[in-house]
């Protein structure tokens, strides 16, 4: 398998639509098929033990077994582990396309061999790199990118965003957030807090009516209303272990169970 992983790999809503095994799966079993496809494209497999698998989808095992009756044959068992024979197909051409990529790169700053020449800027005496296999005009200027920087805590905030229930007044909840700068495990646990108040009886009571918005939730830090024990309790000692050796977070595995839980409640 590869080592390199990408964050992402192409999806044909095709291949998916004619698919007789996802056809026949119930919204429950494709909500559940979804994760589980995407904890296999980051983790380059899946544990065999079915037991693993339903923690991973915080389901009990009856439920699970249901659900990956109609899921198992999508995957393949290689000894202990579980692959995708579409995501094993999806990471060769993802290599191959990288090797090529690199290959042109060569050839077009490299040419023959040769390193990139210096030319004059026309406008001072600061070199300027050109390819070599680019002809030099007297009469162009060297244009040169700017990479614009991406917004400090943007990446965070996205996260947060992502599993908080109430989807309004963003642009004051990022202000909130940038102002708040929370450290990586601050990010954590909030995210955790949420997942864990979304489920309770104040936030799904009439339509989450009474969830109050991003921005004041963070002004009065209310994941505070969370103890970590509170937290913890979701997922149990087995669970954290089990986590851990996945390499992932309790706040990372929350925001995805929660898109399967979303999917669930189509059924």
């Amino acid at each position: 398998m590869a080592h390199e992983v990408a964050p992402a790999f192409q999806f044909y809503p095709k291949d998916l639509l004619t698919d007789e095994n996802w056809l026949a799966m119930t919204f429950a079993a494709k909500g559940a098929y979804w994760q589980l496809l995407s904890t296999c494209w980051l983790q380059g497999s899946l544990p065999s033990d079915t037991k693993k698998l339903a923690r991973m989808l915080v389901l009990s095992d009856r439920k699970f077994k249901s659900l990956w009756e109609q899921i198992a044959p999508c995957f393949q068992e290689v000894g202990d582990r579980l692959v995708h024979p579409r995501l094993e197909k999806e990471r060769e051409k993802q290599a191959k396309r990288r090797a090529q990529s690199k290959g042109a790169a060569d050839k077009r700053w490299h040419g023959s061999g040769d390193a990139p020449t210096m030319l004059p800027h026309n406008s001072g005496n600061t070199p300027v790199m050109r390819p070599v296999c680019t002809a030099p005009s007297s009469t162009t200027t060297t244009a040169i990118a700017v990479k614009t920087p991406t917004p400090k805590h943007a990446e965070s905030f996205g996260r947060f965003w992502a599993v908080y229930p109430k989807r309004k007044s963003k642009a004051a909840a990022h202000r909130t957030w940038t102002k708040l700068a929370p450290s990586a495990e601050l990010v954590d646990k909030i995210i955790s807090a949420v997942t864990v108040q979304a489920t309770t009886e104040q936030w799904t009571n009439e339509a989450g009516k009474y969830i109050p918005e991003a921005a004041r939730w963070l002004r009065d830090q209310r994941w505070e209303d969370i103890e970590p024990d509170v937290q913890r309790s979701r997922v149990g000692k087995y669970g954290a272990n089990l986590l851990r050796s996945f390499g992932t977070t309790e706040a990372e595995f929350f925001e995805t169970a929660i898109e399967a839980e979303k999917v669930g409640e189509l059924e």
